[in-house]
């Protein structure tokens, strides 16, 4: 009980402060998808403390409780820009294993599907990379990791249920730029970030419990199709100032945002389709 008293007074001051802000609850449902294990010691902490002897430990648990509560609003590893990896450098010392899949150049499109319960997802493509070859690293447990190479589509596959009790697996990819990529993900919760100044990405697709994305596009030579599904959805994308763009969405409650750019919806460079039943959408000029 006190655990919710504060639950409550904190998300009511939050609003206060930002206003009825969505990214407030799509905080909350991100930290409590990652930390829910934390229930488990709850429900044994309270049958312990049932015990003649072992009442003292219902204050340990109340202790536990607050923690838990001023985690779900203020974890560090809220899926936000600042808790993604530094970018700058590929060779992370916590990684476990690195990702080396050749691919067939002669394809128009590839392919790369992620099929996992739980994982944060990072795409950069790269103008140096000449060679028909994805690199990058990942650091989940060795053996847990399935990477199904087709030529013109490569699969990274988890197990739905070991991904979901790992906390902050990540997969690093750098994709060269001179091919043309087509990103799908099928997840039950996803943290995607992908970086693409070269127009190499043309579709992502998202079939997702809850998602989060930030992603950056340069000058758009080609359309890019984002079709994102989800029950969470939580979307920030940045673009060059002339781009235009079309989007229809459809779901519950949401939030949108559109800085400073222009509607087309005959030819539109950015073609954006989103249904969720929580939205949380920003859209605006790269800096």
């Amino acid at each position: 009980m006190i655990g919710f008293a504060i639950f409550i007074i904190i998300l009511g001051v939050l609003f206060i402060v930002n206003g009825f802000s969505l990214g407030v609850l799509t905080t909350v449902m991100f930290n409590f998808l990652s930390l829910w294990p934390v229930i488990l010691i709850f429900i044994g902490l309270g049958i312990l403390s049932t015990i003649k002897g072992l009442r003292w430990i219902k204050w340990i648990s109340m202790g536990l409780s607050v923690i838990f509560v001023l985690m779900l609003f203020f974890n560090p590893f809220s899926p936000t820009p600042n808790a993604f990896i530094n970018r700058d450098s590929y060779d992370y010392g916590y990684y476990k294993d690195s990702i080396n899949e050749t691919f067939d150049s002669s394809a128009q499109e590839i392919t790369i599907i992620f099929e996992t319960g739980s994982i944060a997802i990072d795409i950069l493509t790269d103008d140096t990379l000449s060679e028909p070859e994805i690199v990058g690293s990942h650091n989940i447990d060795s053996g847990k990791l399935a990477v199904v190479n087709e030529g013109k589509t490569i699969t990274f596959a988890t197990d739905d249920f070991h991904s979901m009790l790992q906390l902050n697996k990540r997969i690093s990819l750098k994709l060269p730029a001179k091919y043309s990529y087509y990103i799908q993900i099928k997840s039950g919760v996803v943290d995607l970030r992908t970086d693409d100044m070269h127009n190499s990405i043309k579709r992502i697709k998202a079939d997702c419990g809850v998602i989060n994305c930030v992603s950056s596009f340069g000058r758009i030579e080609e359309p890019i199709i984002l079709n994102m599904k989800a029950g969470i959805s939580n979307i920030k994308l940045n673009v060059e100032k002339e781009s235009t763009y079309r989007m229809d969405r459809s779901g519950g409650i949401n939030s949108t945002h559109i800085y400073n750019l222009k509607e087309d919806r005959l030819n539109p460079d950015m073609d954006i389709r989103i249904n969720a039943g929580i939205l949380v959408f920003e859209m605006q000029p790269s800096m």
